[in-house]
């Protein structure tokens, strides 16, 4: 709007149309969205923007730079693609994770790598373990149509065959019997050996296997084994036994536990133990001999820490002796504590303190 001097001035919002006033509305709202979503730090460069357009603006400069910084972030990205290769060391997974996250900055930058370009970076850049897998991809020529998550799926399922491949190259062991002798092959199973007569050690990793050992040291029978088999087989059997018995003892043990809390408790109440309570929010006791002044009634309920209901069968004036008479002490039924509400102490303008030892009540009198 133009004023007499014309200068620009602000439209009254008397005067403002609906298509103005559901516009205000939108900016309102897309720009509370931004405040809300960035951190103090970003908030301090947009806190006097007064239109969502301006405040997104900002933000983009200050984020992603001007056109040459993001052209030149571009080629540190393209530079840093271009070299990557796949360590030795390195799983499937994380060359994979890798790639991503360059085509993903790439592509805030305004790069697109494309899905041809990304199977023809991965092709070009595995170790020499992956070679056969790679001749047999370009021998079907299928790399303008392969997806990369299909190549990336096809060579971790190699990559975890070989894993298992080298697992499984372990030792084998050559066992004597009376006359000939048996090897257990994880690889082969079981076959035959004439000839044997030690324990020997069998390396797939190794050009001297089969080297065999001292006689002395190492010679281990059929008999041996199974005697050594038995032998622990009998340890085993003593151990569980045990243990199933200290598991029945620990079970006994917490019922009698379970038990001595009960009848302590009862004793609490028999004894008049009082106790401090700044979660009650009344004065209760589960003894009736406790109150003079009783009123029977029906006063509710009250809910315990653990979520149990108790039910209230009247309230009185606390008579027990060492203790002041505390008035509108509920009796509820089948309550196993006494308990002295520090809330209620308050309600009765009296002075509640506490120390490392001891809690103390005192009147207005300080008595």
């Amino acid at each position: 709007m133009t004023a007499q001097d014309g200068d620009n001035m602000p439209k009254p919002e008397t005067d403002w149309t609906t298509d103005e006033v559901q516009s205000s509305n939108y900016n309102s709202k897309a720009l509370n969205a931004i405040f809300t979503s960035v951190d103090i730090n970003m908030f301090s460069l947009i806190t006097n923007c007064t239109s969502a357009k301006s405040a997104w603006d900002i933000l983009q400069r200050h984020c992603e730079g001007s056109e040459t910084v993001r052209r030149t972030r571009l080629r540190i990205l393209t530079s840093k693609f271009e070299m990557m290769r796949m360590e030795e060391s390195e799983t499937v997974l994380d060359y994979d994770r890798r790639l991503w996250e360059i085509a993903n900055e790439a592509f805030s930058c305004g790069d697109h790598i494309s899905n041809e370009r990304l199977v023809s970076k991965v092709l070009r850049s595995l170790p020499e373990i992956f070679n056969i897998k790679i001749c047999a991809i370009d021998e079907a020529k299928y790399t303008s149509q392969m997806a990369f998550e299909d190549l990336i799926s096809s060579l971790r399922t190699l990559e975890m065959n070989m894993d298992m491949q080298k697992k499984d190259k372990g030792k084998t062991l050559t066992f004597q019997t009376a006359g000939e002798s048996f090897r257990c092959c994880p690889r082969c199973g079981h076959n035959i050996c004439k000839n044997s007569v030690c324990l020997k050690s069998t390396n797939s990793g190794n050009s001297n296997a089969d080297e065999e050992l001292e006689p002395d040291d190492e010679e281990m029978t059929l008999e041996s084994v199974q005697k050594l088999y038995e032998d622990l087989f009998e340890d085993w059997t003593k151990r569980n036994k045990l243990n199933s018995t200290l598991v029945k003892e620990n079970t006994d043990l917490k019922a009698v536990v379970a038990k001595l809390e009960v009848i302590l408790f009862k004793k609490d109440v028999e004894l008049g133990h009082w106790y401090f309570d700044s979660g009650s929010s009344r004065h209760m006791t589960g003894s009736r001999e406790h109150l003079i002044d009783y009123v029977e009634q029906n006063c509710g309920r009250v809910t315990y820490g653990g979520g149990a209901k108790g039910k209230v069968v009247g309230k009185g004036t606390l008579n027990v002796e060492g203790l002041s008479k505390l008035h509108n002490v509920l009796h509820v039924e089948g309550l196993n504590s006494n308990l002295i509400s520090i809330s209620q102490l308050c309600d009765d303008n009296l002075l509640v303190k506490f120390d490392k030892h001891n809690c103390e009540v005192f009147d207005e009198a300080n008595m």
